[in-house]
């Protein structure tokens, strides 16, 4: 899998999005490999971001051992997380009736796939427990919970658990303070279990709220941060440019994408007695998804089209994935 990494790496995209060139890794393939502890999939109409959103949930380490070295048997938390037992991941949507509309896209994957249960009274999907071979030996296994924003318990509940991974689904619709209260759940003290948080999105519409576009804009696409003196500074690269996910044109990703490290001021690490690690920083990821990462949705031109139709600043944003859809005066 490692060799297949380097093969994604260096593959410039196409300037014509409805066009594939010879081979680029699609939007699922470079989410699946992210090693950064918030990873946002922000991108157009159709480009599988829920789809992946589900994959990515419960996927395993993809960079660890497929066997287990000691006794040659699969690795089986490498290939999944929900083979670990305590493995607890939650999933954010903006209504109710959003979350109902994931189960029962979700259901019949995790049922099937997995063995899950559906248990309709705690919102919760419940993995078997295997053994190192396999082989199911209970039913107190793996868990994914659901919350949602309509109620703020739904969503509140999971403030102070251990979240090992979580999947936040468009995130431009969901309060800055909420998201990053989220974020301090997610860790995990589990061995082979690596602690991530996926969010998905479109760009924003013209009529969304600024004061919920504009936080994940400098979170993931112009990252910004305040330094030790309280200003509001770019993220730079290892060259001292600010980081920026597109090409001067606004619209052509850049590729391969990048880590966002956000630095930290060390004497947190001293102040509470840790050694100060080689790089202090909070790691963040972009992955602009298109329409093309979904090869299907080419096939039909008429949904191509009604996405054509729209008005210009809509048609940029959710047909070609443009997050500068009013010329760049949308965000401050």
């Amino acid at each position: 899998r490692n060799t297949y990494v380097q093969h994604c790496l260096g593959k410039p995209y196409s300037r014509d999005d409805l066009q594939l060139p010879e081979y680029w890794p699609v939007m699922q393939e470079r989410a699946f490999f992210r090693l950064e502890r918030e990873v946002l999939m922000g991108g157009t109409k159709g480009s599988a971001k829920s789809e992946t959103g589900r994959m990515l949930l419960i996927a395993g380490d993809p960079y660890a051992p497929i066997a287990d070295p000691r006794t040659n048997l699969p690795n089986l938390v490498a290939l999944s997380y929900v083979y670990h037992p305590e493995f607890y991941a939650v999933v954010i949507r903006q209504t109710a009736k959003d979350l109902d509309e994931w189960v029962l896209r979700t259901a019949p994957y995790y049922i099937r796939a997995f063995g899950a249960r559906w248990m309709e009274g705690r919102q919760v999907f419940r993995f078997p427990r295997w053994d190192s071979h396999g082989n199911v030996i209970g039913d107190d296994g793996a868990t994914i919970a659901l919350g949602h924003l309509g109620d703020p318990r739904s969503f509140e509940q999971f403030f102070g658990k251990q979240i090992h991974r979580a999947l936040v689904e468009e995130l431009i619709h969901i309060r800055a303070d909420l998201y990053e209260n989220l974020v301090g759940c997610v860790r995990s003290t589990t061995p082979g279990i690596r602690a991530q948080i996926y969010s998905n999105t479109n760009p924003p519409a013209p009529d969304t709220p600024g004061e919920y576009a504009q936080p994940v804009y400098d979170r993931f696409v112009e990252p910004t941060y305040r330094d030790e003196k309280g200003r509001v500074v770019p993220v730079r690269d290892a060259a001292g440019l600010p980081l920026h996910a597109f090409e001067h044109d606004g619209c052509t990703p850049k590729y391969p994408e990048v880590t966002i490290k956000v630095p930290v001021d060390a004497s947190v690490y001293k102040r509470l007695g840790m050694e100060i690690p080689a790089e202090p920083y909070a790691t963040r990821s972009f992955i602009p998804g298109r329409i093309s990462d979904n090869p299907y949705l080419l096939q039909d031109p008429e949904y191509i089209a009604v996405l054509a139709s729209m008005p210009e600043d809509s048609r940029n944003a959710l047909l070609f994935g443009y997050w500068n859809v009013t010329g760049g005066a949308y965000f401050r």
